[in-house]
């Protein structure tokens, strides 16, 4: 079995491993209390994806926008070329936490999915700032880290 085969057969158990915490997770079925005849619904939740211009991305940003359970943010480091999606992009420099902390809690977010490929240092120092930010911001109350990435170059 050569490398790639063996690289592709782990993205694809760690995506269906993300699919399935997706499901279970991210967007459960709203449960609603009765009292008498009055039903209250769970209240919707923003949820960030930083990274949501990339291609990993922008395929969590297109299917929690169809949800009306969530409202969905973009969170990049640079601004798309084009529109791709209707969620609003905010750019942010993932080296300042303390203005990342603050951006999160001012767009209220709850849920913060990164798909930030860590595929170097600078990624990595991203990532990991990402989280304390996260931890940092007043609304914040999870975060799903990165768990996929490149598949490795053919020797």
């Amino acid at each position: 079995m050569s490398i790639n085969a063996c690289g592709r057969r782990k993205v694809f158990a760690q995506y269906d491993s993300f699919l399935s915490f997706y499901h279970s997770t991210i967007l459960p079925s709203i449960s609603s209390l009765k009292q008498s005849n009055l039903v209250v619904l769970a209240k919707m939740v923003v949820v960030a994806v930083a990274g949501g211009v990339g291609h990993v991305g922008r395929t969590i940003v297109e299917v929690l926008s169809e949800s009306t359970k969530h409202d969905v943010i973009i969170l990049a480091r640079k601004a798309p070329e084009e529109k791709v999606s209707a969620a609003p992009v905010y750019i942010v420099d993932y080296s300042d936490i303390q203005g990342v902390a603050e951006l999160l809690a001012r767009q209220n977010v709850h849920t913060v999915i990164s798909t930030i490929s860590v595929t170097s240092e600078a990624a990595s120092a991203a990532e990991v700032n990402l989280i304390k930010a996260a931890a940092k911001s007043s609304t914040a109350k999870r975060f799903v880290a990165t768990g996929w990435g490149a598949l490795p170059a053919e020797e």
